[in-house]
C-alpha cells in the first residue's frame, strides 16, 4: 500500500482480511506507518528515510502482485508501479492531476504487468466490506474519530476534513 493514511490503513485492513500473503506500506509519517503495522502490515517503509525507495520497497514487498496507490501523486504512483513483479497490477486509488512518468512500454509488455483506476465502490463491494466489519474480520473502530447524529451532518461537512473519520447515526 502506498500511502498509509485513511485510505492506505483501510487498504491493510482487507488485504489481511482477503488473506494476503504480504502487507507492506510505505508512507513519510511515523504515526502513520505504526497505524499500518497496528492494522495488520507485515513491514513498513519510510520513502524519504532511503537514498533508493524503489529498492527498499522492492526488497520488503518481496515483488507484489498488487500494489494499491492512495495518495494521488505522480511519484507515489510511480512507487507503486516500480513495486510489480511480473504479471502485477497496480490500482489507483488516490486522485490527483498530476501525470507520472510510465515505465517503458517493454516492461508492460514483457512484464504482463498493469494499471487500473478504481473510483467509489458498486453496492456489491459496499456490501462485502460491510459484511467484513460487523463480522470483526476488519475492526475498522481506530479510524472514528466521533460518532453524531445525522442532524449535524452538514456541520461535519463544513469541518476542515481530518485524519479520523465521523460517523453519521440515524
Amino acid at each position: 500500500m502506498v500511502g498509509a493514511g485513511g485510505l492506505g490503513v483501510h487498504a491493510v485492513l482487507v488485504a489481511r482480511a482477503g488473506g494476503a500473503a504480504r502487507v507492506v506500506a510505505v508512507d513519510p509519517s511515523p504515526g502513520a506507518r505504526r497505524a499500518a503495522l497496528e492494522a495488520g502490515a507485515d513491514a513498513v517503509v519510510d520513502p524519504e528515510g532511503d537514498e533508493d525507495p524503489r529498492r527498499a520497497l522492492r526488497a520488503a514487498a518481496h515483488g507484489a502482485t498488487l500494489a494499491v496507490e492512495c495518495v494521488g501523486r505522480a511519484d507515489t504512483v510511480e512507487l507503486a508501479i516500480s513495486a510489480l513483479a511480473a504479471g502485477g497490477r497496480a490500482v489507483l486509488v488516490g486522485v490527483g492531476t498530476e501525470r507520472p512518468r510510465l515505465p517503458p512500454l517493454a516492461r508492460f509488455v514483457a512484464t504482463e504487468i498493469s494499471v487500473h483506476g478504481s473510483f467509489g465502490s458498486t453496492p456489491g463491494e459496499i456490501r462485502t466490506v460491510m459484511d467484513l466489519i460487523t463480522s470483526g474480520r476488519i475492526d475498522t473502530s481506530r479510524s472514528i474519530g466521533s460518532e453524531v447524529p445525522l442532524a449535524e451532518g452538514p456541520d461535519v461537512f463544513a469541518r476542515p476534513p481530518a485524519a479520523s473519520r465521523t460517523v453519521l447515526r440515524p
